[in-house]
């Protein structure tokens, strides 16, 4: 075992590996959803090291840059991150592996440390109708460095751990994951439909490493977050009129279109057989069209983008108390 190179798979995780090349060869994302303690990390590291992007982020909750459950299993695959700025002016820097709060630069106006993204501000009055009264509130976005630019256009794989946290599209996180991710897929998009198979070969993609399920309430908000819906809610039902057709207001018809595309039209008919839930109804509740949009993200987009592993075993019956084993 000592004379092999790089990570050796268990049996257990080779057919994930597998199913994840074929994932990323169709579609610029993946979701791993295997439970704690299946090897996500390592198994990942080494995915990196077979789909070899010139540029490789690591992003997670943890104060990872000097943590070992990152930088061993890239030490072991033969992986190299990228390398960020301590600060703008900083000849020093420090490998690829950021924690979500330094990403965000709370604190922080104009080019972030790591030299990714640029933080601003801005007022904005607000009038109330009923009162008169103005109401002043402070707004942040992020926009993308030429460095993360150049980065994505040379080939930039971004793994995004604990996702499961991206609950809400009213944080700055939120704001600041999007911006990553937006920068990355319009890379991706580039280098699929180029003709330079160099670059085709060292592409740009996000991975999501999560063994948490997901809260339904919170998939619209994922959904939007890589780009394949864009309208705020789902749908209009404005004066007794049920309409899924209005710009900014048919975010579960966009799901539905992106559904029944994948792979190739394999899931059409299952696409038509959920889309149907709604299609001649008069009016719905808020509630049955979540139902709806979550039946499609769980039983099309997420079978078709996700993978998992098998649980480990339980080596005593302390284990048993473990939370996510139970669930």
């Amino acid at each position: 075992e000592s004379e092999k190179k790089g990570i050796q798979l268990l049996n257990t995780q080779i057919e994930a590996a597998v199913r994840s090349l074929d994932i990323l060869s169709k579609y610029p994302f993946l979701y791993n959803r295997a439970v704690m303690g299946s090897g996500k990390t390592y198994s990942v590291a080494d995915l990196l090291s077979k789909k070899t992007p010139k540029n490789i982020l690591f992003i997670t909750v943890k104060n990872a840059l000097d943590c070992e459950i990152y930088n061993e299993p890239c030490k072991i695959a033969g992986i190299k991150t990228i390398e960020l700025y301590k600060s703008k002016n900083s000849k020093n820097s420090t490998p690829g592996i950021i924690n979500y709060e330094k990403l965000t630069g709370t604190k922080t106006l104009g080019e972030l440390s790591h030299g990714l993204l640029t933080r601003t501000q801005e007022k904005i009055t607000t009038v109330n109708e009923l009162n008169g009264k103005e109401k002043i509130k402070i707004v942040t976005k992020y926009f993308a460095t030429e460095r993360l630019k150049n980065l994505a256009a040379e080939g930039l794989a971004v793994v995004f751990d604990e996702a499961h946290k991206f609950k809400s599209d009213k944080t700055q996180r939120y704001d600041a994951i999007k911006v990553i991710i937006d920068t990355v897929l319009e890379a991706a998009k580039n280098q699929r439909d180029g003709n330079n198979q160099d670059v085709k070969k060292n592409n740009s993609y996000v991975i999501f490493l999560s063994g948490t399920p997901g809260n339904k309430e919170n998939t619209p908000a994922f959904a939007r977050l890589i780009g394949i819906i864009e309208s705020e809610t789902l749908f209009s039902n404005s004066f007794g009129k049920l309409n899924f057709n209005i710009p900014g207001k048919s975010g579960l018809k966009e799901m539905y279109d992106y559904c029944a595309k994948m792979d190739n039209g394999k899931y059409k008919n299952e696409a038509d057989e959920i889309w149907a839930l709604v299609e001649f109804r008069n009016t719905v509740t808020k509630d049955f069209v979540l139902d709806v949009f979550f039946q499609f993200y769980c039983d099309i987009f997420m079978n078709a983008i996700s993978v998992s592993m098998p649980e480990p075993e339980i080596a005593v019956p302390l284990d048993c108390k473990n939370g996510m084993y139970m669930l």
